[in-house]
């Protein structure tokens, strides 16, 4: 949900930036990633792909996202987070598992997408009814 709300606020360029300072921050040890995992390994780990998956999104959910006024902003900001997030963050993350877990990729979708998926449209529609008024917010303090 972070990654889509921080993409939906911020420009292309600083949602890149800020999705690879979080990467690089667990990688170097802090205990960022899911579950409290950092370093390295949790990138080589079967679930690293979604990591590396939050990157891709961040930058073009912010690129794809246009300007959030209104409803049909709040509108194309749920398309755009659902439509373009969710399958680049889940492709990588389905073809790691599947590399490391040594399964095909139709296992694998199911194993690590399947049940995540109704959860994540939700949080990318929370978050993108979030951006709206955040970024209204923000175009008033600028």
């Amino acid at each position: 949900m972070i990654v889509v709300l921080v993409a939906l606020i911020l420009n292309p360029v600083h949602a890149l930036i800020a999705q690879l300072l979080y990467t690089l921050l667990g990688i170097a040890g802090l205990p960022v990633f899911s579950g409290g995992k950092s370093g390295f390994a949790a990138l080589a780990s079967p679930t690293g792909g979604f990591i590396i998956g939050f990157i891709f999104a961040s930058f073009f959910i912010s690129l794809l996202k246009g300007s959030g006024a209104g409803t049909r902003g709040a509108v194309r900001y749920i398309l755009v987070a659902v439509f373009a997030g969710i399958p680049l963050v889940y492709i990588p993350g389905i073809i790691w598992f599947s590399v490391v877990q040594q399964v095909d990729l139709l296992t694998s979708a199911k194993l690590v997408a399947a049940s995540f998926i109704l959860v994540d449209v939700a949080k990318c529609v929370a978050a993108a009814l979030f951006a709206v008024p955040l970024n209204a917010a923000l175009k008033k303090i600028k």
